[in-house]
């Protein structure tokens, strides 16, 4: 399925959920680093173009019915996208917010606001685009679960920031669909160490270009190819000027696709 046909039909699900007024947040989350990233944003170029730069306020609802976005993220009420988790994080968040706020609540998040580089796909070519990228400073489902569990004497003493880590999500999962299900064997995720292999692509637009494998056992779990040399900086420059040869590894249950897996590699920034 090309773009066009998939941001039709995100279109339709994401215009599910409309605000009729201003929306005005009633409960504030904590602040925390690194923080969340908003996806989705594409689909709402016209009111993400009005999304001041720096450090705007969001509004956050969590809307479990949906099949996607069950953590919609706003700006002054209009759509901008949703939260950017996996099955496992998204039930950590939901249940935070129930405990914080009844249904409907909006929360506030402190956003930062800046312009990167995306590989934009289509059926016969790819192109780097600038786009808008949001990241809400906000816990980790995980820390914020447990302090919204936590009473007012204990939330002082939980630590909601993490150290920085990139994230990148490893391409190529279609064909090493069987290595990923041997790896996370019936459990909910797996957690490990991937070897970096450095090739190059051989033909194509991106001919040349360095290629990163990341290997599990000398089984592929994915790849990172020369066409997101510029999307994934950190990766590159960490791998190719720096030497990095393994990263965390990180294979969970996708939103998309029936009994799909994914695999993320994360490594310090900097």
């Amino acid at each position: 399925m090309n773009i066009q046909a998939r941001k039709g039909i995100n279109m339709g699900l994401f215009s599910m959920f409309k605000p009729k007024q201003k929306m005005v947040a009633t409960i504030q989350l904590p602040h925390a680093e690194p923080g969340l990233k908003v996806t989705g944003s594409h689909y709402f170029e016209e009111n993400i173009a009005k999304v001041p730069s720096g450090s705007p306020e969001y509004q956050i609802v969590a809307t479990p019915e949906e099949r996607w976005g069950k953590v919609q993220v706003f700006w002054q009420g209009l759509r901008i996208g949703q939260l950017r988790l996996d099955a496992q994080q998204e039930r950590h968040m939901l249940k935070a917010l129930s405990m914080l706020g009844p249904a409907g609540t909006v929360f506030g998040a402190a956003g930062v606001t800046t312009e990167e580089n995306a590989v934009e796909l289509s059926d016969r070519t790819s192109a780097l685009q600038a786009r808008t990228r949001v990241q809400l400073m906000m816990p980790q489902p995980g820390r914020l679960e447990r302090w919204a569990k936590a009473g007012p004497a204990e939330k002082g003493g939980i630590l909601l920031s993490e150290p920085v880590t990139v994230q990148v999500r490893l391409k190529g999962q279609g064909p090493v669909q069987d290595v990923l299900h041997a790896l996370v064997a019936g459990k909910d995720e797996y957690r490990g160490k991937a070897s970096i292999d450095v090739g190059t692509e051989e033909s194509g637009k991106y001919k040349g270009r360095p290629r990163l494998d990341f290997l599990v056992n000398k089984q592929s779990v994915g790849s990172v190819g020369g066409r997101y040399q510029e999307e994934e900086a950190a990766l590159f420059t960490a791998v190719l000027d720096g030497g990095m040869k393994t990263a965390d590894l990180h294979i969970r249950q996708s939103n998309f696709g029936d009994n799909a897996l994914y695999a993320t590699v994360e490594f310090p920034a900097g």
